[in-house]
């Protein structure tokens, strides 16, 4: 199964805080959202969606990524959520980031097994129409982080 991302474009920029931070959690909204150590949002450019994110790999280095349908897009969102955080007085070094994670949440190996009351042992592939599409899938998501006093102003120039 071929993914929305599959043959897509990503830009990725690493900045130095002025000083050492921690990324907070997703919004209570759920347009943020964590997984693992990184945050990330899905963005609309011109009605294209755009995966962004931020991972701090240190204290002193974070990771700001944006994936989508072409370098452009990708360059759009990491530009425009950087000014509204300037807009607002923020540091947009410090307050607006893109990450990128990614994953193979289901690999179909031996480990699992469904086991029905009558009849023979199957995987989980074998018995879900979903899991069957998911197996081995590489997903993967890119996120726009920026601090929660620039949200609406972000709803409004990026979600379309």
């Amino acid at each position: 199964m071929a993914g929305r991302f599959d043959a897509v474009a990503e830009v990725r920029v690493e900045v130095r805080p002025p000083w050492p931070f921690r990324l907070a959690g997703g919004s209570m909204d759920g347009l943020l959202r964590r997984r693992g150590a990184a945050l990330q949002r899905l963005l609309r450019i011109d009605g294209e969606p755009v995966l962004v994110g931020m991972v701090q790999p240190a204290r002193d280095r974070v990771v700001y990524a944006a994936r989508g349908p072409s370098e452009a897009d990708c360059a759009a969102a990491l530009a425009t959520a950087r000014e509204i955080a300037r807009a607002a007085g923020l540091d947009p070094e410090v307050y607006v980031g893109i990450d990128v994670a990614s994953d193979v949440p289901f690999s179909d190996d031996e480990s699992l097994t469904v086991v029905f009351q009558r009849g023979r042992p199957r995987r989980p592939a074998e018995v879900s129409f979903v899991l069957e599409r998911l197996r081995n899938e590489r997903l993967t998501r890119v996120r726009v982080i920026f601090a929660p006093e620039l949200r609406d102003a972000m709803r409004e120039a990026l979600i379309h």
